[in-house]
């Protein structure tokens, strides 16, 4: 498996069983489709960097877990709903951040390297939606080293 799925497929196994996650994406964020009120919860993330080292991968992730706000009768955002789902989408994040610290990498497994930083928003995109959005580093063993590539 290449470092790019290894790590897709940590993080998905890891938000699929959580319930205030119905859909999880990857990729360029400005491709998903977010019309589909069915897609929420939704949960998207991205590689944005790999550095190479000696014996380890850091790979750089942007994260948003996002749901779908309810309005009032008058049209205008319910503020109760958007803290409620800020903190759904708050907890999926810290969540996924405590499941990548227990990783070890003398076992062979992704773990967390950052204390990561989470900004909460509303109304990012186009859909009126609130969340959380993250930036962190996981580091994961690679096979190879400087002397064993010719």
């Amino acid at each position: 498996m290449n470092i790019i799925q290894s790590v897709k497929k940590t993080i998905e196994d890891i938000l699929t069983p959580d319930p205030n996650v119905n859909k999880i994406t990857f990729g360029d964020i400005d491709f998903i489709a977010l019309e589909k009120t069915t897609n929420y919860p939704l949960v998207h993330f991205d590689i944005t960097s790999v550095d190479v080292l000696d014996y380890t991968y850091n790979i750089g992730i942007q994260m948003f877990a996002f749901d779908v706000l309810d309005e009032s009768p008058k049209g205008d955002l319910d503020r109760a709903n958007e803290m409620s789902v800020r903190n759904d989408q708050l907890a999926v994040i810290v969540r996924l951040m405590s499941e990548l610290k227990r990783g070890d990498i003398t076992d062979g497994t992704m773990h967390l390297i950052t204390d990561p930083s989470i900004a909460l928003f509303t109304e990012r995109f186009k859909d009126r939606v609130s969340g959380a959005e993250v930036d962190f580093t996981v580091e994961i063993p690679t096979k190879y080293n400087y002397c064993t590539i010719e």
